[in-house]
């Protein structure tokens, strides 16, 4: 599976929140809603989520395996950084 379109969008950070992304796979599937995060070991991904009446948060659509998550999330933080650096060079 092949990541054929990619967006990202940087927020005002909240928390550890500092962006999103909407993924395309193998022109095919599109999710919209993952969450990129910055944690006290780096940037890390969160898929998109529903809370249930128990107040958990589950994942509406996930990775179903680690080589694939590892692979999305390089993607996604690669994107994010390049991202980064165009604004810095822009202003």
């Amino acid at each position: 599976m092949n990541v054929t379109n990619l967006k990202i969008r940087k927020v005002e950070r909240k928390n550890i929140l500092v962006g999103f992304a909407e993924v395309e796979l193998d022109s095919c599937l599109v999710i919209h809603g993952i969450r990129i995060l910055e944690g006290k070991n780096g940037y890390f991904i969160g898929m998109p989520n529903k809370k249930n009446k128990k107040d958990k948060y589950l994942d509406i659509v996930h990775p179903s395996n680690t080589k694939f998550r590892n692979k999305l999330t390089k993607i996604i933080i690669d994107e994010f950084n390049k991202k980064g650096a165009e604004a810095i060079n822009e202003n």
